[in-house]
């Protein structure tokens, strides 16, 4: 059964503003609905990195639209649909593929995934090249409304672990994904609403992957509709570290 965001008050450390995160270091990624986002009428035209070392994305296909108060605990959002936003640098998650481990984070209300993709790509956000094989990571939500973690290396193979439960679609979640430090065969681990791994699989990371321009909405900065979130966002938090249980 899905666990909704009752527990308001942890909702709030992750979605109020940037001083409230509890976990900074290694924090190179924080977009927060509610700071730094510029809109023309509801459409955003950018999301500015609240982070130490991220990208600040700039609208893509445009579309996406800023939704004041979505959250239970009366945070705004960006709503997607088929849309997606898009950064500028293109080294700034390498580190991410090439061993430093991760956590990502994410505040999120799912609609009703579709897409041609099985198990469907829909991705809260991805950093994957548009060539060479497609090297990056993508974190997303599948066609059964699962959470997911996909890793793609040099061989252009993806590496996907993906959680147990289905349905997100209900209302607003928590989602994570969690890397191991190191290169080789390492664990991933994706989460839901809890520090108890949802799903788990190693994947293969080697020191000479790379990453390429922050989409989010969407897996990468080219690609089609198929391939994007539909839903809301209130919170990205990416970390070049794998954060502890705690």
């Amino acid at each position: 059964m899905k666990t909704t965001l009752t527990a308001i008050t942890t909702a709030s450390l992750i979605a109020a503003n940037a001083n409230a995160v509890p976990v900074t270091s290694g924090l190179i990624q924080d977009l927060d609905a509610e700071v730094g986002v510029t809109t023309s009428g509801t459409d955003v035209t950018a999301w500015v990195n609240q982070g130490s070392a991220g990208d600040d994305v700039t609208s893509g296909t445009g579309g996406a639209q800023l939704v004041a108060s979505a959250t239970p605990g009366g945070q705004a959002a960006v709503r997607f649909t088929n849309d997606r936003l898009v950064g500028d640098d293109a080294a700034a998650f390498d580190s991410i593929v090439q061993g430093s481990g991760l956590t990502w984070i994410a505040v999120i209300n799912p609609g009703a995934q579709a897409g041609s993709d099985n198990p469907g790509k829909n991705a809260i956000f991805g950093t994957l090249e548009n060539s060479s094989g497609f090297n990056g990571y993508v974190g997303g939500i599948d066609n059964a409304e699962s959470v997911y973690g996909l890793e793609r290396a040099n061989s252009g193979a993806d590496e996907r672990t993906t959680g147990a439960t289905t349905g997100l679609d209900a209302g607003w979640v928590i989602v994570v994904g969690r890397v191991a430090a190191g290169t080789g065969s390492v664990l991933q681990e994706v989460f839901v609403n809890s520090a108890t791994a949802d799903g788990s699989s190693n994947i293969t990371i080697g020191a000479a992957g790379e990453a390429d321009l922050l989409a989010i909405g969407a897996e990468r900065a080219g690609g089609a509709a198929p391939e994007y979130y539909d839903g809301d966002l209130a919170r990205l938090l990416i970390y070049n570290r794998p954060l502890t249980d705690q």
